[in-house]
């Protein structure tokens, strides 16, 4: 019975690890997206800017 006891509190704690690495893991995914959005569309900006500025000089 001990060892059932041993198991259970050993799972448990398998569980909330791997749980907790995936809420970090999807935590830094999300923040790596948002970033990577926000510079595509500043190069883009600036491209465009640098475009606009070619074709007015």
């Amino acid at each position: 019975m001990v060892f059932f006891q041993s198991a259970v509190g050993v799972l448990q704690t398998l569980v909330i690890a791997f749980g907790a690495g995936l809420g970090i893991w999807g935590v830094r995914s999300c923040t790596i997206t948002k970033d990577t959005v926000h510079n595509k569309k500043s190069v883009l900006r600036y491209r465009r800017r640098k475009k606009n500025e070619k074709l007015c000089a």
